[in-house]
């Protein structure tokens, strides 16, 4: 991978994170997790994260908006 290229983490998880009860938290947790990954020069592997519950999309369990990979999301927005 070049520095600066990007690519989407896939993250397999079983029922109970569809079953949440903060969708938001548990979501940010997981994708801020996950594209806070490096490689060796320090840029990070990842910016998005496309999550499925037991082999489907969590569109399924929470909705059409989850049906894409979810970009990392801004720690500080102002």
């Amino acid at each position: 991978m070049k520095k600066g290229d990007s690519q989407s983490a896939v993250v397999n998880l079983t029922q109970a994170f569809a079953g949440a009860e903060n969708r938001e938290a548990a979501l940010n947790v997981l994708v801020l997790s996950l594209t806070e990954l490096r490689d060796t020069n320090g840029s990070r592997i990842f910016s998005r994260v496309r999550v499925l519950v037991e082999g489907q999309s969590l569109a399924e369990f929470w909705g059409p908006v989850y049906d894409r990979p979810i970009e990392r999301p801004s720690l500080n927005p102002q």
